[in-house]
């Protein structure tokens, strides 16, 4: 949100401790080429469920990017126009973003969705 454009990994691993949530950061952190190359990604474990956090330059370039995530979380275009790519998630897919974070989690698992939503609020994109 414009009022937390700073948010950063820190500040959502606080928030989420804060909330309740036992959240382990993995040593699994890579470049995100579904987004575009210059993302950086992390797992974290949220009450020992894979969440991924995508951490961008600024807030301006998080929202820009989640505008290319499509509603239903399957769709994401392409830094280039008219470049698409479809992901396959082995569950369904629930997008959130804060400041210059986007979070990601694939599951269903309510506790997780409940915490991930009182943190960041609603998902813009997902089932």
């Amino acid at each position: 949100s414009p009022a937390t454009p700073d948010y950063d990994f820190e500040n959502l691993v606080s928030d989420l401790e804060s909330a309740g949530a036992r959240v382990e950061v993995t040593d699994d952190i890579w470049n995100s080429k579904v987004f575009d190359s210059e993302t950086q990604a992390q797992a974290i474990n949220i009450d020992g469920v894979r969440a991924t956090v995508l951490m961008y330059a600024n807030a301006a370039v998080a929202e820009s990017a989640a505008s290319r995530i499509s509603p239903d979380g399957y769709g994401i275009a392409g830094a280039s126009p008219g470049i698409a790519q479809f992901v396959d998630w082995t569950d369904t897919p629930h997008f959130f973003k804060k400041g210059r974070l986007i979070v990601y989690y694939v599951g269903n698992e309510e506790p997780v969705l409940k915490v991930l939503e009182g943190v960041l609020g609603p998902q813009f994109s997902g089932g």
